[in-house]
């Protein structure tokens, strides 16, 4: 469901059929643990500042999951506490 909202967002931000292989290469769908998963693999590749952009009509939903748990995780990953 998370992708496939993801991709509805996107085609209708970018006026276009964003292809499996830009939403595989842009993106972390689905629950907090995989996009967890997803984001701390970029870190592992070098990524210094995730920048997260909710690709979903309900941004505010999307940044409530997010500032609940993901958010408070990976500072916590990273040894922040604020």
């Amino acid at each position: 469901k998370a992708r496939h909202n993801a991709k509805r967002f996107l085609d209708t931000y970018y006026s276009t059929d964003v292809t499996d292989a830009t939403m595989d290469r842009w993106g972390a769908y689905g629950s907090p643990e995989t996009v967890l998963a997803r984001i701390e693999a970029y870190v592992e590749e070098g990524l210094d500042v995730p920048i997260l952009r909710f690709a979903d009509s309900d941004q505010t939903e999307q940044l409530t999951i997010a500032s609940e748990w993901l958010l408070p995780t990976l500072a916590a990953r990273a040894g922040r506490t604020s």
